[in-house]
This record gives C-alpha cells, sequence and structure tokens, in this order.
C-alpha cells in the first residue's frame, strides 16, 4: 500500500490523515474533511470510506486525493491552482 507522505501511515487502511492544514505563508488553512465539502449532493454521494484514499467521514483526506475539496476555491485540490502554492 502506499504511504502518505504527510502522516507516514497507508493510504485506505487509517480512517484519517494526521495533516489538519495547509501552510500558506504564515498562515494554515484549515482543511475540509471528507463528508464535510461544500458540493451540491447530488454531484457526489458519500460512501463509508473515500473512493480515491480511503478515509473514513470525518477525515481528513491523504494528499493527493482526487476526491479532496480545495479549502480556498472549492474545485478539486488535485487538480485546482492553488493547490500548488499549498505545502
Amino acid at each position: 500500500m502506499p504511504i502518505c507522505p504527510d502522516c507516514g501511515r497507508e493510504i485506505e487502511e487509517v480512517s484519517s490523515c494526521t495533516r489538519k492544514h495547509f501552510q500558506l505563508g504564515n498562515k494554515e488553512i484549515p482543511r475540509i474533511r471528507y463528508g464535510d465539502e461544500r458540493r451540491p449532493p447530488a454531484e457526489y454521494s458519500y460512501e463509508e470510506r473515500c473512493d480515491d484514499c480511503g478515509v473514513e467521514v470525518g477525515g481528513y483526506h491523504h494528499r493527493g486525493c482526487a476526491i479532496e475539496q480545495c479549502p480556498l476555491c472549492g474545485d478539486y485540490a488535485a487538480v485546482c491552482g492553488c493547490w500548488r502554492h499549498l505545502r
């Protein structure tokens, strides 16, 4: 199984990543938990675990998850322009 570079644990085997914020300069940006995304309900139905990184509802996605929502622009974090500026 792949290892998350942020929490060091196996992706799809744990309930949540331990990284709760992104760092943007001196500012901490809170991440959006799986299930708390601000998308229309018809756009995505939540399963017990994320289809991409395996975290449970209420957990933080692992880095690079295709489903994680960007806390800045609301798009998918893996493809939005904001993501490359976050550490």
